[in-house]
């Protein structure tokens, strides 16, 4: 009886150790994939400066105009200077 009863305890161990793995990867994916990119207070610190947080694509296309505008305005101050 003793012999069936520590078989029961390992089979119990094992299920408790297979679940505590999947929630782990769960957390790990939940992570990666899902969680939003930015915070509230990146967000807010963005906007400020001017660009679209609306969305992942929006964030992207102003952070490309925002580089787009600084780069006219260097080759503008470059062209100021005597060759």
């Amino acid at each position: 009886m003793n012999i069936k009863n520590e078989k029961a305890f390992m089979s119990l161990i094992g299920l408790l150790l297979s679940i505590a793995i999947i929630v782990f990867v769960a957390y790990k994916v939940y992570n990666v994939y899902l969680k939003p990119s930015m915070s509230q207070e990146t967000k807010k610190d963005l906007s400020s400066q001017g660009f679209d947080t609306s969305s992942q694509m929006g964030a992207l296309q102003s952070s490309k105009q925002k580089i787009n505008d600084i780069n006219k305005a260097i080759k503008e101050q470059a062209n100021q200077f005597p060759e």
